[in-house]
């Protein structure tokens, strides 16, 4: 079990690497405001080596993969061809987003961290004309328990304890069961992108919370 000052110690973390960043007017100066949450990102990298996705399928599913910041988006598509079975993935009105808001993950050339995916979020599938899509696991792909993947997500992600070599983050991913009282873990309760660069312990607890529940 993680210790009581789990939260704290991680927000204070990110915050000491974000404190000197100042909000300027986006009106005034876009250029810098760009260049500073480009900044805001980067210092996400550096802190978590790890970055735990969990694809939500069909409502009721959901398939964790741990990533690094710096992959590509098309990284997460490879991903899914594996470890899903729909035969809409290759095609061109496929997509990946998260939400809310609802952002699609358009340009798969661009790091996961670009679409602030660091250091974990929740993916959806979608189709532009296709609804539902008709999404089956891999028969090679493990069913577990909800808490076996918030552990791995808070070893190798929050804890930032290490780096996972290819082996272990190919033995650990985890297709969960998606539990009656996880539908809460998709609603946010803050803004994907705060304008104060300055991120308080609250805007933290609030995003980490979101992965392993039960945290204050």
């Amino acid at each position: 079990e993680l210790p009581d000052n789990f939260y704290e110690l991680t927000a204070d973390d990110l915050r000491s690497v974000l404190n000197s960043l100042k909000q300027q007017n986006t009106n005034d100066n876009p250029l810098e405001t760009r260049s500073m949450r480009d900044r805001a990102q980067s210092a996400r990298n550096i802190i978590y080596e790890q970055i735990a996705i969990r694809f939500i399928v069909n409502n009721r599913y959901i398939l964790q993969g741990l990533f690094r910041p710096d992959e590509p988006v098309s990284r997460l598509i490879d991903f899914i061809r594996i470890n899903l079975i729909c035969p809409y993935i290759n095609e061109k009105d496929f997509y990946l987003y998260t939400s809310p808001p609802r952002v699609i993950l358009s340009d798969l050339r661009k790091p996961l961290l670009s679409y602030d995916l660091s250091p974990a979020a929740f993916v959806y599938l979608g189709h532009r004309t296709i609804s539902p899509l008709n999404i089956q696991l891999a028969s090679n792909i493990p069913i577990r328990t909800i808490d076996e993947a918030n552990q791995l997500a808070a070893q190798y992600v929050f804890n930032r304890s290490r780096p996972m070599n290819e082996r272990e983050r190919e033995r650990n991913i985890l297709y969960n069961e998606r539990p009656t009282s996880a539908l809460s873990l998709t609603n946010r309760s803050t803004p994907r992108n705060p304008t104060n660069s300055n991120i308080d312990d609250k805007v933290l607890r609030d995003k980490l919370r979101k992965f392993i529940p039960g945290k204050k």
